[in-house]
């Protein structure tokens, strides 16, 4: 009870202990000894006490209590890592394809901005350092390499660093035992020189950062780690102010936003990683709230540091403020599922009145194979609301419509085929996705106009366009706008007189065999 009133008391309680706790014991052999034994393992107070323990020694220590597999010379290897390397837990097709189309939805928000973004993979331990791995752990199908055939076939501007850091194996990237989940100062040195180059960025005119080995309590004793320390010489760090409480990472003060400045530099760099290059295996800046500084501000005059997953409202306010002129982006292999899961504080589409004829008022007769054009939110098929389907009503110029069990059909009377929907609210971001499987007759391509208010008109500035061939398309057109005002929209299926054809959606494992039969 002092404890719970103390705040002491920790949510979900870890006490690690390696044996089953003790049973309550039957009435009709009743001892005081047995029920002694049984209270002590199961009272609250006990149980709080350890745990209360386990996470002092994690904090105090850096120590944590953790579920690892012993592998060869001395290294360990955390346990999703391995059964991620066992193929245990897939990444999912669906869930590529969503994570492929977030990483390009990203680039094309980039683009209307006028800001070139590049992305890249971080990889896990045993995708590097497989050789040390226990005998028993045999590779099915980690999550890298699936994933990297379908990036590197996209138009992204893609980077993997596994590849780079495997012609460096003369060094470990890795820790032993301290640290088995992030890169450590070793591999931080070699990223910071690849984006430099990446980005065409000025070299430093002093020495950025210095690596030593420092002595760390790692699980089983003392490691010697390679660390990095930034050198903090004309670099100020400023209070990002305008932005608290908008991250979704508020909680982490480490996590939250950092902006630094160096005023030898030039241009300003929004930076978004995860933990691999934002708190691990450097020292935190002085008099500071533990947060780092990466070295890049030596090669830039504004540094934006930011966590990937973060709320796109924010992203739009440091483009507003910071004026980036380069964004580059790294996530772990790790955290490829984490990308594309909803969060509760993710952005959603609003919720607004539907009226009789909208998609959620006929799912019971609305079926899977229906012709239809979707409208979704910030997670590709997440929400959907049915826009174009044989039951809805839609203004159409210069086209004539036939409505089919299978398709709608739409047969350009010119140049200018158009189709009118309606208005659409977009979620607090300020995001809709349009998403459709179109047939087309003739090469061409396929534009939506987008306008807010009154005053706006449908322009070709606040339009997107796709290139589309001679038979089956997948469209993917992301608008970004502002949030919290309806939105008009206006879709061209082609630019050509001919017929153009609203199909069903496939399924993510449909989609893919269809470009692998038209040699996409």
């Amino acid at each position: 009870m002092l404890i719970q009133l103390s705040d002491l008391s920790v949510p979900k309680v870890r006490i690690f202990e390696n044996r089953a706790l003790t049973k309550s014991p039957k009435l009709d052999d009743f001892s005081f000894s047995l029920l002694n034994d049984y209270l002590s393992d199961h009272m609250p107070l006990r149980t709080n006490f350890i745990s209360l323990y386990v996470n002092l020694w994690e904090i105090g220590l850096s120590a944590p209590a953790r579920k690892a597999v012993n592998g060869t010379e001395g290294h360990l290897y955390s346990k999703e890592i391995v059964e991620n390397y066992l193929g245990l837990h897939p990444l999912k097709m669906e869930e590529r394809y969503e994570l492929r189309s977030l990483l390009l939805g990203n680039q094309e928000y980039w683009k209307t901005k006028g800001i070139p973004y590049f992305v890249a993979l971080a990889p896990n331990k045993s995708t590097l350092y497989p050789e040390f791995l226990p005998s028993w752990v045999k590779k099915k199908q980690n999550w890298r390499d699936p994933l990297i055939s379908l990036l590197k076939e996209s138009p992204l501007h893609f980077l993997d660093f596994t590849e780079i850091l495997n012609n460096h194996n003369q060094l470990l990237f890795f820790d032993k035992t301290y640290d088995i989940e992030h890169w450590n100062a070793n591999a931080l040195d070699i990223a910071y020189k690849i984006i430099v180059e990446k980005l065409k960025l000025p070299s430093s005119a002093i020495k950025p950062y210095s690596i030593d080995n420092k002595k760390v309590i790692a699980a089983y004793g003392e490691e010697r780690v390679p660390w990095l320390t930034l050198n903090q010489s004309g670099i100020k760090l400023l209070p990002a102010k305008d932005y608290k409480d908008m991250s979704v990472n508020e909680r982490r003060p480490h996590w939250k936003p950092t902006i630094s400045i160096n005023p030898k530099g030039e241009k300003s760099l929004l930076f978004i990683t995860d933990s691999y290059l934002k708190t691990t295996h450097q020292t935190p800046f002085p008099n500071s709230k533990n947060e780092f500084v990466f070295p890049l501000i030596h090669n830039v005059q504004k540094l934006i540091h930011i966590r990937t997953n973060e709320s796109l409202s924010l992203i739009q306010k440091i483009v507003s403020n910071e004026k980036p002129d380069m964004v580059f982006e790294v996530f772990a292999e790790r955290q490829a599922k984490v990308l594309t899961q909803k969060k509760e504080n993710d952005p959603r589409l609003s919720t607004e009145i539907y009226k009789e004829n909208d998609f959620r008022l006929y799912t019971e007769i609305y079926k899977e194979n229906d012709p239809r054009l979707l409208i979704a939110g910030d997670r590709i098929l997440a929400d959907p609301i049915l826009e174009i389907s044989p039951l809805t009503k839609l203004t159409f110029r210069n086209v004539n419509v036939l409505k089919k069990k299978n398709y709608i059909q739409l047969d350009a009377t010119s140049r200018d085929p158009r189709v009118f929907m309606r208005a659409k609210m977009p979620n607090k971001d300020g995001r809709l996705v349009i998403i459709a499987r179109l047939s087309s007759s003739e090469d061409t391509y396929s534009q939506v106009y987008y306008a807010q208010g009154k005053e706006e008109q449908f322009c070709e500035k606040r339009s997107l366009k796709v290139g589309i061939h001679k038979g089956v398309n997948y469209v993917y057109l992301p608008i970004y706008a502002r949030p919290s005002q309806r939105i008009k929209l206006r879709f061209d299926p082609g630019a050509v007189k001919g017929t153009y054809r609203i199909l069903s959606l496939l399924s993510p494992q449909e989609m893919f065999q269809e470009e692998i039969a038209n040699g996409f």
